[in-house]
C-alpha cells in the first residue's frame, strides 16, 4: 500500500501517474493546494506567466551574481525576504541557501524557469476522468488565500464531485506552507489518514513506547504494508 502526499504542481504529476498506471497500489493520495487546472489565469499566474514566458532571460544575470555572494550574506538576504512570515521555520533557511548555491547556476535556472513557463501554458483543464476513477483515493485541500488555486476552483470541483473528500483550509495556511506551517500540516494529515495507517499497528516499532528511528528497518516496512 502507498500513501502519497503531493503539493501544488506535483498534484498534477501524481494524477498523470495514476492515469497511466491505474493498478498502482495507492491507498490514499493527499493533494495539498493542488495546481491542477488553469494556472495561467489564476491571480498569481497572471503575474508569473508573462515574466516566465517573455522576461525570464532578464533574470539570468542577477541570479548568477546572487550565487556568488558569501553564504552568510545569502542567509541574511533569505531571512530578509522571509521577514513577513510571522512564524518562520528557521530550518528552511539553510536549505534555501543550499538551493541558491546549487540551483542558481545560469543553466539550472534557465531550465527551471523554462519548465515553469511550460506549466503555465500546459496546465489547462482539470482531468475529471482520472479524478472520477480514483475519487475514493483522493483528498483535496484548497487554501482560502491561495493565489495559485483560488477558492473558485475549490467551489467548482466541490460542485462537480460532491461525494469527494474536498476540503477548504480554515487555518490561514499559505501555499508555501513548508516555510512556517510544515508541522501543523503534517499533524493535520496524520489525523485525516489515521484509518489508512491501521496496518501500521503490526509494525514492531509501534508496539513500543520508543519512537522509531529513520530509516526504518526493511522488515518493518514489509510488515506494515506501507511503502515509504
Amino acid at each position: 500500500m502507498k500513501l502519497v502526499l503531493c503539493r501544488s504542481i506535483r498534484d498534477g504529476s501524481r494524477g498523470r501517474m495514476m492515469k497511466r498506471d491505474p493498478e498502482l497500489p495507492v491507498r490514499k493520495s493527499v493533494m495539498l493546494f493542488p495546481t491542477i487546472e488553469r494556472m495561467a489565469v489564476t491571480p498569481q499566474g497572471r503575474v508569473m506567466t508573462p515574466l516566465l514566458c517573455r522576461l525570464r532571460y532578464m533574470a539570468y544575470l542577477p541570479i548568477f551574481l546572487l550565487s556568488l555572494l558569501p553564504d552568510l550574506l545569502k542567509s541574511f538576504l533569505v531571512k530578509l525576504v522571509f521577514r513577513r512570515l510571522r512564524s518562520l521555520d528557521h530550518s528552511t533557511v539553510l536549505p534555501t541557501v543550499s538551493l541558491i548555491n546549487t540551483g542558481f547556476s545560469p543553466f539550472i535556472s534557465a531550465n527551471a524557469m523554462y519548465m515553469a513557463s511550460q506549466e503555465m501554458l500546459e496546465v489547462l483543464e482539470r482531468d475529471n476522468t482520472t479524478i472520477n476513477q480514483n475519487l475514493d483515493k483522493l483528498v483535496f485541500y484548497y487554501g482560502e488565500t491561495d493565489h495559485w488555486c483560488p477558492v473558485q476552483y475549490y467551489q467548482e470541483i466541490k460542485k462537480d464531485f460532491p461525494n469527494g473528500d474536498i476540503r477548504l483550509c480554515s487555518r490561514g495556511i499559505r501555499h508555501a506552507f513548508v516555510l512556517d506551517a510544515g508541522k501543523e500540516v503534517a499533524d493535520m494529515i496524520v489525523e485525516w489518514i489515521r484509518g489508512d495507517l491501521q496496518t501500521w499497528n503490526t509494525c514492531p516499532h509501534t508496539q513500543s513506547n520508543k519512537a522509531p528511528t529513520w530509516p526504518r528497518p526493511e522488515s518493518c516496512v514489509r510488515t506494515s504494508g506501507i511503502k515509504l
